[in-house]
C-alpha cells in the first residue's frame, strides 16, 4: 500500500443536527480522513486548535465548512519554508456596511495592538507544522489566529499573502459578525495582549 500523503480532519464543532452520521458515513473505509467531534460547541477558536493538535503533516491549513472558501484556490499556494506562511484574504464584495466596519475595525486592533499588518487575520492561512509546535496557543476564542500571527511575527516569520473570492454561503447565516461572536472577541483582545507580550518578553529573555 502507498503511503499516506495528506490528511483530511473533520472537527464537528458540537453540531446538533445529523451531521455526526453524515460524516460517518462518508469516511467509512478512508484512512486518510480523521474525525474529532466536541461533544458540546465550544465555538471556532477551540475546533482550530482541536485540529491544529491533530495534524501530522508538514503543511496545515485550515478550512471553515461552509463552502465560502474554493478548495481550487490551494492550487495558487506557492511552496514556502519555515520563515514564511501563506494568508488568503477576502475579496469583499459580499460585505454589508456592519461586516466593513468590524473588518476595518479587527484589523486595526491588530495593527495597534499586535503589530499585525494584515489584509484578513480571520481567513484561510498554511502553515508549517513546525511554526504551530513551537508555540503554546492560550487562547479558545476566535482570536486565535491572531495569537498565531502575533507569535510568528514575533519570530521575524513573514506572512505572503494571496487575495482569495469570498463565495456566499450555502446554508443558514453567517455567525462571525454575530454580538455574541464579537462581544467575546472584544473581552478577549485584553487577555490575547497580554499572552503576545509575555512571549515577546521570554523570547527576548
Amino acid at each position: 500500500m502507498a503511503p499516506k500523503l495528506f490528511e483530511i480532519i473533520i472537527v464537528n464543532d458540537g453540531s446538533t443536527d445529523n451531521s455526526h452520521q453524515i460524516i460517518q458515513q462518508t469516511i467509512q473505509g478512508k484512512p486518510y480522513f480523521i474525525y474529532h467531534k466536541h461533544e458540546e460547541n465550544q465555538g471556532i477558536g477551540a475546533a482550530l486548535r482541536s485540529g491544529y493538535a491533530l495534524a501530522k503533516y508538514e503543511n496545515i491549513c485550515a478550512v471553515p465548512g461552509d463552502c465560502q472558501f474554493h478548495f481550487n484556490e490551494l492550487l495558487n499556494c506557492p511552496t514556502f519554508s519555515e520563515h514564511y506562511f501563506v494568508s488568503y484574504y477576502r475579496r469583499r464584495t459580499h460585505y454589508n456596511p456592519y461586516r466593513m466596519f468590524l473588518n476595518h475595525f479587527n484589523r486595526f486592533l491588530n495593527f495597534a495592538f499586535l503589530g499585525l499588518n494584515m489584509n484578513d487575520v480571520n481567513w484561510i492561512k498554511v502553515y508549517k507544522k513546525s511554526q504551530l509546535d513551537a508555540i503554546q496557543l492560550e487562547l479558545t476564542s476566535s482570536l486565535v489566529e491572531s495569537e498565531i500571527c502575533a507569535k510568528l511575527f514575533a519570530q521575524n516569520i513573514q506572512c505572503i499573502e494571496i487575495e482569495s473570492a469570498y463565495l456566499d454561503r450555502l446554508n443558514d447565516a453567517t455567525k462571525g459578525g454575530a454580538f455574541k461572536t464579537v462581544k467575546q472577541a472584544v473581552a478577549d483582545m485584553g487577555k490575547l495582549i497580554k499572552v503576545v507580550n509575555n512571549f515577546k518578553k521570554n523570547r527576548r529573555n
